[in-house]
């Protein structure tokens, strides 16, 4: 005898379909239940998506505004990393002047010591001696070009206004700190009354350090690039110039030009950075002089020693900014951990959550579909006891 189809969609289906989205098992209720209980399963599972959406986006949220916090440090760490390097080169080029500068002590001494004795050789060889340390400082401060160089490189080579930097203490700072270098080479210029200009070069393609180093004239003088000044003149080596009378700023040297006659300089003399001039500008004969080259280099040493504390002051500054961006970036690593971890949690929770509700709703299901089972066998046992009119009996299948 044949099953009814009406009475077949109340029996449990043990066939395999496909699994529902909550991996329920469903094998054991019936067609109807079946279909029921998928249905609300995708409800459910469609709900459920769209709440672990949404608390994705809220953490994502968050996530985004740490993604700009990060890039506002990195941003600003840019210009601490510039001060940093400017502070570290800057250091490295005082200890090359602090030897610098020492070795010009000791070549005044040798120059005085010379003069007493009448020795005109030695005169010259620690003059030579002194402006090639002279030259090494110049070298040092000005070691590389750039916007970041403490010591050295000024933009404006006309006043020697020396460059700084800037840096922000901390990400939420109101406003950067200024980190002002100070030129510590010794550059001059001599300014003649028709407005040309006499400029030093102490290091050239064809000339060596010391007393190689020569001035040159120009029309037209830049002072932000003096060896690009227009109207180059004619240039003297330092060793074949002699200060003739230098009266305060006021200054007249001498030189012999190629037809054997004496040449005179006279113009306004401008310094900058340490003071200290190379060795034509004094007369080494002159006590007076002499004790003036001791007293520039005394003063320069002065001027190096206080740049350095300071330059040294400032170092200790942008190593607690660097420490406090340090910690800034390391904080940003640990929140956005904590958020991925929340997420994560919040996530599962509520996936555990509609599991539960699926849960219940499975057994309800099942609950149902037991009562219908229970009727059918019930209808079974009766349709035993009836005649073949039975409208549950299907005679033609």
């Amino acid at each position: 005898m044949n099953i009814s189809p009406l009475l077949a969609s109340l029996m449990p289906d043990t066939s395999n379909g496909p699994p529902n989205p909550l991996t329920a098992n469903t094998s054991a209720l019936n067609p109807f239940a079946q279909i029921g209980l998928k249905q609300q399963a995708v409800r459910l599972f469609e709900e459920m998506n769209d709440k672990k959406q949404q608390i994705g986006d809220k953490y994502d949220t968050q996530t985004q505004g740490l993604d700009l916090d990060e890039k506002r440090i990195y941003t600003v760490m840019r210009d601490l990393a510039a001060a940093k390097t400017g502070l570290e080169e800057g250091l490295k080029g005082i200890d090359d002047i602090d030897k610098s500068l020492l070795d010009m002590r000791s070549a005044v001494t040798g120059i005085e010591d010379a003069v007493k004795a009448g020795n005109k050789d030695d005169i010259e060889y620690y003059k030579e001696k002194y402006d090639t340390a002279l030259a090494k400082i110049n070298e040092a401060a000005n070691d590389y070009s750039s916007d970041n160089n403490l010591i050295g490189s000024p933009q404006n080579w006309g006043d020697w206004s020396p460059n700084s930097v800037s840096y922000r203490p901390t990400v939420n700072s109101p406003e950067d700190t200024t980190i002002k270098g100070a030129f510590l080479g010794s550059d001059f210029r001599i300014e003649m009354d028709d407005g040309s200009v006499w400029v030093p070069t102490y290091n050239g393609t064809s000339t060596n350090l010391g007393s190689a180093g020569e001035i040159t004239h120009y029309d037209d003088y830049n002072q932000y690039n003096p060896q690009a000044s227009g109207g180059k003149g004619d240039s003297v080596s330092f060793q074949d110039l002699t200060v003739k009378e230098r009266n305060g700023d006021t200054v007249t040297l001498a030189y012999t030009n190629a037809d054997g006659k004496e040449v005179t300089i006279t113009g306004t003399l401008k310094q900058g950075g340490l003071g200290v001039a190379p060795s034509f500008l004094y007369d080494v004969n002159n006590p007076d002089d002499l004790a003036k080259m001791r007293d520039d280099l005394s003063m320069a040493t002065s001027k190096v020693f206080m740049t350095k504390t300071s330059l040294e002051n400032d170092q200790a500054s942008v190593a607690k900014a660097e420490k406090a961006y340090s910690d800034d970036v390391q904080g940003i690593a640990k929140e956005r951990e904590k958020i991925a971890s929340l997420k994560y949690v919040d996530q599962l929770e509520l996936e555990d959550d509609y599991k539960r509700q699926y849960d219940v709703m499975a057994q309800h299901y099942a609950m149902m579909s037991q009562q219908q089972q229970a009727y059918v066998q019930m209808f079974q046992s009766t349709l035993n006891a009836y005649s073949k009119n039975n409208p549950f009996v299907d005679f033609l299948a």
